[in-house]
């Protein structure tokens, strides 16, 4: 884990980051992944890597995302849509046909791959390669995302149909797929987050976001109360809603 030690150092290295993934970005022929912590500035970066792009170059520019909601951010289009897949698992087969549209871009532009699932990468990458191959020209592809944060959402139906197509994967995550090496991706971690400004405030996201169990007691000991005459929770499920609404009941 990288912790910036003050002020001035988080505000160089932030334009030191800044400056060397658009400087990155601009490259045609590099295939770049950019990975970051939520608040490192993954978002902000492309688009103004995007507003710096002159209108043609903008117009040769796909911009996808795993859903409609993370699409929105970007003004993107889902992925399924731009590259005409159905939501099912998609087969580990030579591509034979691609989308009219999308032979006309020079650039990809995949947000939160961490979201996108081994087999949905492998066929986006096949169509790139074929459309390569037709056209005789490089398609540059860039992904964005933090693989600490949500995974690809998986059906247990999903994993079956997986496992019998993708034999040697050992995952379902994008980089699981035996093409990811094969793009050669120039690797940029951000390092600075800008949402926070504590850094053991920030390790500890850190470590309990990649399973370190002793974070917890660090969460445990500095956590405010459980209940409080204004409590305000955020919840993943109605149940645990239900839960802690009776609670409050209960006590008050």
């Amino acid at each position: 884990l990288y912790v910036l030690s003050n002020k001035t150092e988080r505000t160089q290295a932030g334009v030191d980051e800044y400056h060397c993934t658009m400087a990155a970005l601009q490259t045609y022929t590099q295939n770049i992944c950019i990975v970051g912590a939520a608040g490192s500035g993954k978002t902000f970066l492309i688009r103004e890597f995007l507003a710096s792009l002159p209108p043609e170059e903008l117009a040769a520019t796909l911009i996808v995302a795993p859903t409609g909601r993370a699409a929105d951010h970007l003004d993107a289009q889902t992925i399924h849509r731009a590259f005409q897949l159905d939501n099912a698992v998609q087969l580990n087969e030579a591509v034979a046909a691609a989308p009219k549209k999308l032979f006309s871009i020079s650039r990809l532009i995949i947000d939160e791959i961490n979201m996108v699932r081994i087999d949905v990468f492998t066929k986006v990458i096949k169509t790139i390669q074929f459309i390569e191959k037709q056209t005789a020209k490089h398609i540059q592809v860039i992904v964005v995302g933090d693989f600490g944060q949500i995974q690809p959402v998986t059906t247990d139906e999903d994993m079956d149909a997986i496992k019998f197509y993708y034999p040697e994967a050992k995952g379902v995550y994008a980089f699981q797929s035996e093409l990811w090496a094969h793009m050669n991706f120039r690797k940029i971690v951000l390092k600075y987050i800008h949402r926070q400004r504590e850094p053991e405030f920030m390790q500890k996201l850190n470590e309990i976001k990649y399973g370190k169990l002793s974070a917890i007691d660090w969460f445990n000991k500095n956590a405010n109360s459980p209940y409080s005459f204004n409590p305000i929770y955020i919840c993943p499920t109605n149940k645990l809603v239900d839960y802690y609404n009776k609670q409050a009941e209960d006590i008050f």
